[in-house]
């Protein structure tokens, strides 16, 4: 598929950016890092690959915002970019999403 096919079939800019992602599959929790967070979904990495369908609860940090992000999503699809490593990238659609909570960050 290629680049431009991609970018159609998510229908939104995704923004690359690798921050970390606290998420839980069938109560089992995970800290893994994203690839990239648009307003409907995101890419992160996987130490296994759950079945497109299943349900994962997030949390993560928001890239411009910088508060909290609580989402529940649904796995869309998941790879194995490269068989050597270990790691499955899976795509995973919001179904709900939390407005940002403030952090007591101080910016200089």
């Amino acid at each position: 598929m290629s680049q431009q096919d991609q970018q159609e079939r998510r229908g939104e800019e995704r923004m690359r950016i690798a921050t970390p992602v606290l998420f839980t599959v069938e109560d089992h929790l995970h800290l893994q890092s994203s690839y990239d967070i648009s307003a409907s979904g995101m890419a992160i990495s996987c130490p296994f690959e759950p079945p497109v369908g299943t349900t994962i609860q997030l949390r993560f940090t928001h890239p411009r915002v910088g508060g909290y992000v609580s989402a529940e999503g649904i796995v869309v699809h998941s790879t194995l970019p490269n068989p050597s490593y270990s790691q499955h990238r899976i795509g995973v659609k919001f179904s709900k999403v939390t407005r940002p909570v403030a952090t007591n960050r101080t910016v200089n």
